[in-house]
């Protein structure tokens, strides 16, 4: 009896222990809570600073609602964002939800309507985080339906104005495109004569190599703050000027391309290949003949099928224009297998244009004549030949200069003609006219009688990327932004000043 009187006495003590231990955690448990606002009034499109305690979680979502109505959050931190208030907020308590946990403040928010006067308002904007070259909406009400009445304002990094391109205003929307150059900063709109202007985060843009071959060796560019090309060399010097095709290999890590020489007394073709992991150059001589005998055949362009990672090398017939041979290369430049279509027109082609289609697992390029564009298809997996002349409007260009790139990130293929940018619909074998001001631009002062060189996308801007081989100066690089069609010079005279560019390569 005694025991079990002991025992009894013990386990009321361990119980109150527990109940003890569990009613001091929960009084230390941290409560999430708005612990300020400021300031707590003010009218529609005001900024407004939150802050909060209580929240120790990484912060995946955020909802910010004036008495009901969703705000724009331009800004958030650890435990502090800034936002707006909305159009058609009334006074009343604000609402702060992260990652699903809600808090309310224990202040109301008033709506001063005192001296609003506004007679447009400014919602918020879509996307949350614009990125510069792409498309931006603000949303709101009073915008009227003239995109002529309309400035949308952003600053760059030494806060100089940038006006975006208005693309379509309805009395909801302003749909227009955020300048390269724009930083997070204050966006001002004007209507007629009245502002509104808001603090608006804009995306850092992040730059992918863009990779040439150059006097002996590759080199790159890299961007000042103004988003201008500054060249800077990349690999050592193999002591060759020029490479006739040059391209990359994502699976392998490896430049490659190839250099023919033809003089007097004979012929050469040499691989060169670059692996960018171990920094070692593996040059080989593929053919070498002397006067008289057959001549080393002409590298017309390298290609990788990154489906399969077999790289392509692809010449052309000799001494005719007529005729192409794929041909399988292993990774010393020696061919494997050879696939030759005798009959294929490559007057109007540009070295290096042979792009490898993932989405259509087929080689892609194009036949550019006066006044019509050809393309052309080889099946990856067949090596069959498929043509179709493409349907549309296509004008007059007295020269048969063209280049081809393709937007994987869209599925649309491009050709840059000298004219101007054409899109071209490889599923139905249409081609659409961009209308850029690419030809007014090229066609003015010193740049009149340029020709497009090289060309690609570039999506970390939304732009294209055209080289203009410009008379008596050399090679010159333009931008084209994809939704303003307008040009710009992106870099300094110094890649013009070395040998000729065959190639450019962007490395994601």
């Amino acid at each position: 009896m005694k025991y079990n009187l002991l025992f009894i006495i013990l386990l009321f003590f361990f119980l109150y222990s527990c109940s003890s231990e569990t009613d001091d955690t929960a009084s230390e448990e941290i409560l999430f809570e708005i612990t300020n606002i400021s300031p707590l009034t003010g009218q529609s499109g005001d900024v407004i600073n939150v802050t909060w305690s209580g929240f120790n979680e990484v912060i995946n979502s955020s909802i910010i609602r004036f008495n009901g109505v969703d705000s724009q959050i331009n800004s958030i931190e650890e435990n502090e964002l800034t936002c707006v208030v909305p159009n058609n907020a009334t006074s009343g308590n604000i609402q702060l939800i992260l990652n699903g946990t809600e808090a309310l403040s224990t202040e109301d928010f008033i709506i001063d309507t005192t001296q609003n006067n506004q007679n447009f308002y400014i919602d918020n904007v879509m996307p949350s985080l614009p990125r510069p070259g792409y498309e931006m909406i603000i949303v709101g009400s009073g915008f009227g339906n003239s995109d002529e009445n309309v400035t949308v304002a952003f600053m760059d990094v030494s806060d100089t104005v940038l006006e975006a391109k208005i693309l379509e205003v309805s009395d909801s929307q302003i749909r227009l495109v955020v300048p390269t150059n724009a930083v997070s900063s204050d966006v001002s709109v004007t209507i007629i004569s009245e502002t509104v202007t808001v603090f608006q985060n804009i995306a850092e843009i992040m730059h992918k190599g863009l990779y040439f071959f150059q006097d002996g060796l590759i080199r790159t560019f890299n961007y000042n703050i103004d988003n201008y090309m500054l060249l800077a060399n990349y690999s050592a010097n193999v002591f060759y000027d020029e490479l006739y095709s040059f391209t990359y290999n994502p699976s392998q890590d490896t430049f490659y391309g190839f250099n023919h020489l033809s003089d007097q007394t004979n012929t050469k073709l040499r691989y060169f290949g670059y692996n960018d992991t171990s920094n070692q150059w593996n040059v080989n001589l593929i053919c070498n003949t002397t006067s008289g005998g057959s001549v080393c055949s002409n590298d017309f362009a390298v290609v990788t099928n990154t489906l399969t990672n077999k790289n392509y090398y692809i010449n052309r017939y000799e001494n005719t224009f007529t005729g192409l041979s794929f041909n399988e290369i292993n990774s010393n430049g020696e061919v494997l297998v050879q696939y030759d279509f005798p009959n294929i027109n490559t007057i109007g082609f540009s070295d290096n244009n042979i792009l490898f289609i993932e989405s259509i697992n087929s080689f892609i390029f194009v036949e550019n004549s006066y006044d019509a564009i050809t393309l052309h298809s080889v099946d990856a997996s067949t090596f069959t030949l498929t043509s179709h002349t493409l349907s549309g409007t296509i004008d007059y260009v007295d020269e048969l200069f063209s280049e081809i790139c393709y937007n994987k990130f869209e599925n649309q293929l491009y050709v840059a003609r000298a004219d101007d940018i054409y899109n071209i619909d490889f599923a139905n074998f249409t081609v659409e006219r961009l209308n850029t001001n690419w030809f007014e631009y090229i066609n003015t002062g010193s740049y009149t009688n340029s020709q497009p060189w090289n060309f690609i996308y570039y999506e970390p801007t939304n732009d294209f990327y055209i080289e203009a081989l410009i008379p008596n100066e050399g090679p010159r690089i333009f931008a084209i932004n994809l939704l303003t069609k307008e040009t710009r010079s992106i870099h300094g005279s110094s890649y013009g000043s070395g040998g000729r560019v065959f190639n450019w390569v962007l490395k994601d």
